[in-house]
């Protein structure tokens, strides 16, 4: 595709502020205006209410993990009114911040959403909260589980252990609490109670955790079902379950019967973590030409992860792609390269068209500003 495609190309865009025509540096100090900007962004787009966008910023804040981000989503938590804020929940508890588990203990009685029947009367809500009050403060009372762990099992925590389930499984067991929810979680990944294909992904990443013969073999029966997401995700987490060899001819098999692209790509991602190099030489080529712009971008975040390689010059041309998921995971790929054109590129970015890249950029700018720092 020709850069110049894309309204953010470099040779359709006036110099970012602060910088001369040739990309020189005018300001003695840049960085704090563009992270300034980049904050800001993160922050106003925790305030729409879009139960997509603002759940995507609170976890780009998470991700960050520090301390300035605590006020915004404690703000967030409180004012929005969809049950997606559990993402505002999360990003508290990774950011690890004690003092604000008595601002969110509250929302265990009070979630201040719409108890409707999908997200069975708030329960998953609330348990996102009284999860993120026990992690930061463990000496905390949390009613909540104690209740919901000693009586019959209940569907509210079932799900939530189900949607929680490689968050639960990779906490240590350190409290009662814990180990109560890791064992219920424990049960409900092998159940099979929960089939909806955004469910039994989750589930796949849970299985991969226990690397355990009984995983292997539930991930095994995974590689079969209809969905292509639950086949990829399986494939991604099969190899933590059985030997490197038994892996490997698995994968091989399910890759050469495979018929979608997308599950395709994550076998290849296990198969290279394996040292598969015909698997690499796929991943490359679908970087470079896969249609689906999904599957484009899912090759760009698999690569990434799996080769650790790409370098600046593989991946400026997804900058400018015409989909916002190719040029968002371009972006979040930019985080682990040292190439000096990496920050350049995301502050620019951050005034992409698309808000869901936006607050990409403005989250990889800020972590690649932090790491230059250093």
């Amino acid at each position: 595709m020709d850069p110049g495609a894309h309204p953010m190309s470099p040779s359709n865009q006036r110099p970012f502020p602060g910088m001369s025509a040739d990309g020189g540096p005018l300001m003695t100090n840049p960085e704090a205006p563009r992270c300034s900007k980049a904050r800001a962004i993160l922050n106003g787009a925790l305030r729409p209410a879009d139960p997509i966008l603002a759940p995507e910023a609170a976890r780009l804040l998470g991700e960050l993990g520090d301390a300035e981000a605590i006020r915004p989503l404690l703000d967030y938590v409180k004012t929005d009114g969809d049950c997606s804020k559990t993402a505002g929940f999360y990003a508290l508890q990774l950011i690890g911040d004690p003092g604000c588990a008595l601002e969110l203990a509250p929302f265990v009685d009070s979630p201040g959403v719409y108890e409707d029947y999908y997200w069975h009367q708030a329960g998953v809500v609330r348990a996102a909260a009284a999860l993120a009050v026990h992690v930061l403060a463990p000496r905390m009372e949390t009613p909540f589980f104690d209740r919901n762990l000693s009586e019959a099992p209940s569907v509210t925590l079932n799900m939530f252990c189900m949607l929680y389930s490689p968050v639960l499984l990779g906490l240590p067991p350190v409290s009662a609490v814990l180990a109560g929810l890791k064992h219920r979680t424990l049960e409900i990944i092998f159940s099979r109670k929960f089939i909806r294909p955004a469910h039994m992904a989750r589930a796949a990443g849970a299985l991969g955790q226990t690397g355990t013969e009984a995983a292997a073999r539930e991930l095994q029966w995974m590689l079969t079902l209809p969905s292509r997401y639950v086949r990829g995700a399986a494939a991604e987490n099969l190899a933590a379950c059985v030997s490197n060899g038994e892996a490997g001819r698995l994968l091989c098999d399910f890759f050469d019967r495979e018929t979608t692209d997308f599950a395709r790509v994550k076998a290849a991602g296990a198969l290279v973590r394996l040292g598969d190099s015909h698997a690499s030489s796929y991943l490359r080529g679908t970087l470079r030409g896969a249609a689906d712009p999904f599957v484009k971008a899912t090759a760009i975040d698999t690569v990434s992860q799996c080769l650790g390689t790409l370098d600046w010059d593989e991946l400026r041309p997804h900058l400018y792609d015409p989909s916002p998921w190719v040029r968002s995971a371009t972006l979040a790929s930019l985080e682990s390269l040292r190439a000096i054109e990496c920050p350049e590129a995301a502050a620019r970015l951050m005034d992409d068209p698309d808000p869901h890249v936006r607050i990409q950029a403005a989250k990889s700018f800020l972590a690649m500003s932090r790491e230059t720092a250093r």
